[in-house]
């Protein structure tokens, strides 16, 4: 009838059954590690009626840690973990070891424990990489391996299942392990595409990139901007006089001193063969440029060679309002200076009072 109200029943969820398939599937789900261990985690106890937890394993650093990252610890020397590591075999005990008890209280009450290595073997050598601490149905309790008397027919397949789930989770933690290696590499080689080599400042791309987003930010807040480009004075005659290995230290010495003198919110690159370049948010006046000539003129020697740089100083909107006319301005501000003079800075304004 219109009107009346039917109540919805709905069914209980029903508990999780263990199968080694629906755990193998987990592999390939689009999940982080945590969460595909946590998934092997309910597997596993669904396999065993008890608490079950993963524990990852890192051995550059020798440290221990949930696979939540929640915690972390040394790896002890003695105890089960330290026996189960070293010989990269499972232990099963009818009691819990302390150094299990201590990192997992959860299993403190159990009356079996599994310890099983999550073992990798590949071309860099055999690894355990971790381990499925569990309880133990009292059938796969009984160190087989150690010689003791061996599990029943369904302890033995709970054995099995167990093995079966800690190299589906070996394999989980070895892929996201290489998954991260590759990661680093691919932004250490972008790193290395992007500085310069001599110098690691940014190079002139980086630099380039960095002004379309400052001058773009610049224009929404209406706040100024200045590009700085400086030149190592005299390097050619020093290079031709003294060496390219003197040059090339006084392009180190000066590519040093403009990254501790400039901010934070400052870009700084090597933007030419003798010619950097600072990019400076906010600063109205161009005081970086005095501020890194100044630096520059206070350092020691290099050999005989004394260092000075030169600076052109370009603003927004002033002096243009697209990257390639700051560019050319500052450029154009530097040939002005290179004709006055060692340590001339020329650009520079009255700061506002914002600057």
């Amino acid at each position: 009838m219109p009107g009346s109200y039917h109540p919805v029943v709905t069914s209980p969820t029903p508990p999780l059954r263990f199968s080694l398939l629906d755990a193998a599937r987990v592999l390939a789900r689009g999940r982080d590690l945590g969460a595909k261990l946590e998934a092997l985690a309910e597997h596993t106890r669904a396999l065993t009626g008890g608490a079950a937890a993963f524990v990852i394993y890192d051995v550059d650093s020798g440290q221990l840690s949930l696979a939540d990252a929640s915690e972390s610890t040394p790896l002890p020397t003695t105890g089960d973990l330290a026996d189960v590591t070293r010989d990269r075999r499972p232990a099963w005990s009818a009691s819990v070891p302390a150094d299990v008890a201590a990192l997992l209280p959860g299993v403190a009450d159990a009356s079996a424990v599994a310890v099983i290595p999550l073992v990798v073997d590949d071309e860099r050598g055999t690894d355990v990489v971790g381990f499925l601490i569990t309880d133990a149905m009292a059938g796969a309790a009984g160190d087989a391996t150690a010689g003791a008397a061996g599990p029943g027919a369904d302890g033995a397949d709970t054995q099995d299942s167990l093995l079966a789930v800690a190299d589906l989770a070996a394999v989980a933690v070895r892929a996201s392990r290489l998954h991260n290696e590759l990661s680093e590499r691919s932004e250490y080689s972008e790193r290395l595409a992007r500085t310069d080599a001599l110098t690691g400042l940014a190079d002139r791309r980086t630099f380039e990139q960095m002004l379309e987003l400052e001058l773009a930010r610049a224009t929404r807040q209406s706040t100024p901007l200045a590009i700085a480009v400086f030149d190592v004075d005299g390097l050619t005659a020093i290079n031709v006089e003294h060496g390219a290995g003197v040059g090339d230290d006084v392009l180190r010495y000066v590519a040093a001193t403009l990254a501790d003198r400039v901010r934070l919110i400052d870009t700084v690159a090597r933007i030419g063969e003798d010619e950097f370049a600072v990019l400076a948010p906010g600063d109205s006046a161009g005081i970086v440029a005095i501020r890194v000539r100044d630096a520059v003129a206070l350092l020691d020697p290099v050999g005989a060679v004394r260092i000075s740089v030169s600076a052109g100083v370009a603003h927004h909107p002033i002096d243009g309002t697209t990257g390639a006319d700051l560019l050319a301005a500052a450029t154009a501000a530097i040939d002005r200076a290179r004709t006055q003079g060692a340590g001339v800075v020329v650009g520079l304004r009255e700061p506002t009072p914002e600057a």
